[in-house]
């Protein structure tokens, strides 16, 4: 792709999602984050957010109406979780890692907070408080990772999808499902729960997640 048809891109994604991009400069602007250069840097954050979230999309989510022809139960528990779990997990983790590594004298307290922002954008009013305590925890794994990194120059993409597959692959990141103290719960915990047929006082946390529609 040559260097003119790169730059048509850029221009028909920042029109396309020009509303997006100019909410998080305000945002940006709030935080007082943005310079000079603040239109630049909401789009590479947008960018950032927006791809880690359609690859997220692309690697885990399975349709509910595909879940539902899934006889096999231990199947179609692992359907749900792909879909319920681990995309919101690896786009979470894969967000906060890219967007810190990248502007490393973004304070963690404020991108904590941008953070937020786009993520309560992105689910909207179905944002709840046990999906804001598992979203955090798993910015915190990102956030590691940025810190992890942080004195090396990664240019290669795939680099960064690597390290965030390697975490949902090993279960230890963070889900909605609780212990008996109301502590949340890392997948790898979750199923050794499950497998030990453990059960909270509030709910059951051998019942697979709740999937979003979309």
């Amino acid at each position: 792709m040559g260097i003119i048809q790169i730059m048509k891109t850029i221009m028909e994604n920042w029109r396309k999602n020009s509303q997006a991009i100019n909410e998080i400069g305000a945002y940006l602007t709030g935080l007082g984050i943005l310079g000079a250069v603040g239109g630049a840097k909401s789009y590479d954050i947008f960018s950032l957010y927006n791809k880690a979230a359609k690859l997220a999309k692309q690697k885990y989510f399975i349709p509910r109406t595909k879940i539902n022809k899934i006889s096999d139960p231990k199947e179609k528990r692992a359907a749900q979780d792909s879909t319920g779990y681990k995309e919101d997990a690896f786009r979470h983790i894969l967000a906060a890692f890219t967007i810190k590594h990248k502007n490393p004298s973004l304070s963690v307290q404020k991108l904590g907070e941008l953070l937020e922002f786009l993520q309560e954008k992105y689910r909207g009013s179905e944002h709840k408080e046990d999906d804001k305590r598992r979203d955090l925890k798993n910015n915190d794994i990102g956030l590691e990772l940025a810190e992890k990194y942080k004195k090396n120059n990664i240019s290669n993409y795939q680099h960064y999808i690597d390290e965030v597959e390697n975490i949902i692959k090993d279960g230890d990141f963070y889900t909605t499902s609780t212990d008996s103290s109301g502590g949340i719960r890392k997948y790898k915990d979750l199923l050794i729960a499950r497998q030990n047929n453990v059960f909270d006082k509030s709910k059951k946390i051998a019942l697979p997640p709740k999937i979003d529609k979309k």
